[in-house]
């Protein structure tokens, strides 16, 4: 008899040890949880919405929005969903030129089972941009027909017994045995003052009483293993009621872990640094490749409307000539040079077209090559004055980027050095007071000739000498000779 209590109570002491509960007794209870539910086309309760995560709330600024605002969908079940979500796009107040905004997104996705997808937003404005994920709605087509909608649902959970008006005593815990039967969880408050299901005296054949809970062996637990009293573990030493090695083999474990630690964080170290290297080198030389890419589309284009500006110039020479003699022609010779003069007025026309084709063509370059640096988006081509510009606060690229770079004294002008308002390499600008820019003659500059514009800053306003000298960073373009863009 008394070897099946014990048994009795050795199972009880490993249930009561590895349970996490807070109580031993517990019983089920019906309540009702309000949240976001899948109902289906019936209103009948499906089960848990998808799983939302991973949200990420990116930051605009004037080169670009990238990358942009996003959150992930998980589809935790074993069929396929085909999703029609909307949610709100938010932007909060930075100040007064970017105030808050918001504005309803949506979008449809395929999910696989058991498989997630990234819905990428994009940005309302510079500052923070965030998807706001209480917002999100949505309704699941495909095998099955879901809608995600707010609701009670009833649900189950336990909760600890009740003994009287308090929750009962779990097994091993303190009790009188003189009459506390009636709060415990077993309805047994043994004789040693415990919980428990069985009434315990003392421990037979060489059992050792464990704090009155339960008996057992001693030097019966390896390391690692958790004790209930710290005479059954082998090494008879114990930590927070696991058994662990003497002072010696911890020491020498632990300078042995430290240095594999170590070790790894160097490795991780050095292979992290070569990957960002190799990462940023590969993505520089994308960028030279590109850049030199639309820089020559735009040179090329720059050379094909010089060459049409000047076969214009021809043609209305040539037309001026004609027009001159016609005054003194007559008869025959006149019809003759009318008809001449009107092919001529012809060949201008289309010269004239295919000129304003190439502009329109060298405009769209240049937009993408400084939409590249500072955004498609953030820029525009301003008809009126030639310049491209910034939307935000209407100022011209070039000013911009001479300004970035160097000091601009208030009234000074920045000049196009070869007067093409749309080459804004650094070396084609420089700083003029509005007084030499005023001065400046530009129609004596060969268009699109940089060394043209050179020599008329020489020649005009006395650039070039000990009193008057170029810029550091025009002088240098002049000492590569390199006087053609």
């Amino acid at each position: 008899m008394r070897k099946i209590i014990l048994s009795l109570l050795v199972v009880l002491f490993f249930i009561g040890f590895v349970s996490a509960l807070d109580c031993k007794y517990r019983v089920n209870e019906s309540y009702k949880e309000f949240g976001n539910w899948l109902y289906d086309s019936d209103g009948n309760y499906f089960g848990e919405p998808l799983i939302l995560k991973d949200f990420v709330s990116e930051y605009m600024n004037i080169d670009g929005c990238s990358p942009v605002p996003s959150f992930k969908i998980y589809n935790q079940y074993d069929f396929p969903v085909t999703l029609s979500i909307n949610y709100t796009l938010f932007h909060p107040r930075i100040n007064q030129f970017y105030p808050e905004s918001e504005r309803q997104m949506g979008t449809e996705v395929e999910i696989n089972p058991y498989s997630e997808k990234r819905i990428d937003s994009t940005c309302l404005d510079i500052g923070t941009n965030q998807v706001l994920e209480e917002s999100i709605v949505y309704t699941i087509s495909g095998d099955k027909s879901l809608i995600l909608k707010k609701g009670d649902r009833v649900m189950q959970r336990e909760i600890c017994k009740l003994c009287g008006n308090e929750i009962c005593l779990d097994d091993a815990t303190s009790c009188n045995p003189l009459y506390d039967d009636s709060k415990c969880g077993s309805g047994i408050c043994n004789i040693a003052g415990f919980c428990g299901y069985r009434k315990v005296v003392d421990c037979p054949n060489g059992k050792i009483n464990c704090q009155d809970k339960t008996c057992l062996e001693s030097s019966t637990k390896k390391v690692g293993e958790s004790y209930s009293c710290e005479w059954e573990c082998i090494s008879q030493v114990g930590d927070g009621n696991i058994c662990v090695k003497n002072a010696d083999q911890i020491k020498k474990e632990s300078d042995a872990r430290n240095k594999s630690i170590a070790i790894f964080i160097v490795v991780l170290f050095i292979v992290a640094l070569l990957s960002y290297w190799f990462i940023k080198k590969r993505g520089a030389d994308e960028a030279g490749r590109q850049k030199d890419k639309i820089d020559g589309e735009v040179k090329e284009l720059m050379d094909k409307k010089k060459k049409l500006q000047g076969e214009i110039e021809k043609s209305n020479d040539a037309i001026q000539e004609i027009k001159e003699r016609l005054e003194s022609m007559k008869g025959k010779e006149k019809k003759i040079l009318q008809e001449k003069l009107e092919k001529e007025i012809k060949n201008r026309n289309s010269i004239a077209e295919k000129l304003k084709e190439t502009i329109k063509k060298e405009i769209e370059a240049a937009l993408i090559k400084y939409g590249r640096r500072y955004g498609r988006e953030n820029i525009r081509y301003d008809k009126d004055s030639g310049y491209i510009k910034f939307v935000k606060g209407d100022e011209p690229i070039h000013r911009y980027i001479y300004r970035r770079k160097f000091n601009l004294a208030f009234g000074y002008k920045v000049h196009h050095i070869d007067n093409d308002k749309l080459n804004n390499e650094i070396w084609n600008l420089l700083s003029l007071s509005e007084e030499e820019h005023k001065k400046l003659n530009h129609a004596r500059i060969d268009f699109g000739n940089w060394g043209s514009g050179i020599e008329q800053l020489k020649e005009q306003l006395g650039y070039g000498t000990n009193e008057k000298p170029f810029p550091e960073h025009i002088w240098r373009k002049i000492k590569e000779g390199k006087n053609e863009r």
